[in-house]
């Protein structure tokens, strides 16, 4: 489960360093929404009981992804509605990630 996660992590990142280079405010939201499929697959299918670490990790690259998706968005002008539901989607994960933290403490 690690290692499958690190790697994860990594074509995540791979993604990320990509998106820098592309000009195409689109292509650029595909890539950091491949990263969230991704991320989201293994985030979906772990324990957090057993895998807290990974579960804490997971969301906080979600909404890191889902920050960068809005910001993309809110650059180019897209409709409100559309920065909206990806900021929404980022504060969700956040949130949660606060919460894993919350609950390791109390």
């Amino acid at each position: 489960v690690t290692e499958h996660f690190q790697i994860s992590m990594e074509v995540s990142a791979l993604y990320k360093a990509l998106a820098v280079f592309e000009r195409d405010p689109h292509r650029i939201c595909v890539m950091h929404r491949k990263r969230a499929k991704r991320i989201e697959l293994i985030s979906e299918d772990l324990n957090p009981k057993y895998f807290p670490s990974i579960h804490k990790s997971t969301l906080l690259e979600l909404a890191d992804v889902y920050r960068e998706i809005m910001d993309v968005k809110a650059r180019c002008g897209r409709p409100d509605g559309k920065v909206f539901r990806a900021g929404r989607e980022s504060a969700r994960r956040y949130r949660a990630f606060l919460e894993a933290i919350d609950g390791e403490e109390g």
